[in-house]
């Protein structure tokens, strides 16, 4: 029965032997999993601040574009106000026409 007993502890020691390999990679494998969610994490990290940016400069463009239709619509605005001094402006040059026409007409 000793050598019954020398193959037991045998076993046992290439057993503990594996339980403490795989444990090892399993502490790699752990290792190698944090460092990656560490990298995604600057990522994510990096990502958050390029849609801020984007975001940022979105806004800026959204100003931008509300003072361009604002500008678009101070310049409509003008140009009513333009057509309608044209018009008066047409309306007191016919009238001073006809006081000429009329003053001619006199002399």
């Amino acid at each position: 029965g000793g050598g019954g007993g020398g193959e037991l502890s045998r076993a046992a020691l290439e057993s503990v032997d594996r339980i403490v390999s795989a444990a090892g990679g399993a502490g790699e494998l752990a290792a190698r999993i944090a460092e990656r969610v560490g990298e995604q994490r600057a990522r994510l990290a990096g990502l958050r601040d390029e849609i801020a940016a984007i975001s940022r400069i979105a806004g800026e463009n959204g100003d931008g574009a509300s003072s361009v239709a604002e500008a678009a619509r101070v310049q409509a605005e003008t140009l009513e106000e333009i057509e309608r001094a044209a018009a008066a402006l047409g309306e007191v040059s016919a009238r001073l026409n006809e006081y000429i026409a009329r003053f001619n007409e006199m002399t």
